[in-house]
Parts: C-alpha cells; structure tokens; sequence
C-alpha cells in the first residue's frame, strides 16, 4: 500500500514545481518602466506606430514613449482620459471620451503626441467621439 501514496507525493511535487516555474517565468517577462508612477493603464487605450507608443490612462492623464515603451513622458495639450487612439502615417488621432465634456472632440498630433490641435469644425457638440 506504500506505492501509491509514494507515486502521489512524486505527481503532487512535480505539479507543485510546473506550477512555480510557470509563475516564475511569467514574473520575469514583465518589467516595469519609467514614467508613470500612480497612473492605472487601461491596455485598449495604447496606439504604436514603430517605435512610437501612446496610451491613455484612468484619471492619469496621457503618456507617449519615443523608445518602445522603456520610458515613459506626459503628453500635454489633451484633457484627462481618451478611449481610442489612431494613426495615420506620422499623425495620431485621439478621441475624448468623458461624458458631454467641454473639451469633447477630435485631436491630432502630427509629432508624435507631442503637441495637439483640437479640431471640432463639422462635429456636434456635447458629442463623443471615441471609436476609430
């Protein structure tokens, strides 16, 4: 009766240490960079264009990084929170996602997110425009 609890034990120690290689080996994929301390990211809010990333957070405002995500900058001239993020050659789009704020619309960075222009001409107002 002494074999089968052994054979057990040797499964259960093998699972227990697949199990912590497992763990262990997807620890060591993530890294943390610089830049943005208190910010919550919110994954689908990120647009890349070579080495160029943008992403938006929640109530952190936005950052861009110029080195593929290694270190991270503010990104001013945009109001707190945006749901989307596009490009187009060199120019960025981004929409503004707060409920029926006064900064709602489009805008457009042809620096990569640098500087931005806000650009409302032909929009509704009090609109949202979040999906691109």
């Amino acid at each position: 009766m002494q074999l089968p609890f052994r054979i057990t034990t040797n499964v259960l120690t093998a699972v227990l240490i697949m199990v912590l290689v497992s763990v262990c080996s997807l620890h060591a994929q993530m890294r943390e960079t610089e830049g943005m301390d208190a910010a919550h990211v919110q994954p689908i809010n990120l647009a890349a264009s070579g080495s160029n990333l943008i992403v938006s957070t929640i109530r952190g405002g936005t950052y861009r990084s110029s080195d593929g995500g290694t270190t991270w900058i503010p990104t001013p001239g945009l109001p707190q929170q945006y749901t989307n993020f596009a490009y187009d050659g060199s120019t960025i789009f981004a929409g503004q996602a707060e409920d029926y704020d006064v900064n709602n619309g489009v805008y457009v960075s042809t620096d990569a997110g640098a500087t931005w222009v806000r650009r409302t001409s032909g929009l509704v107002s009090a609109s949202q425009y979040i999906t691109m």
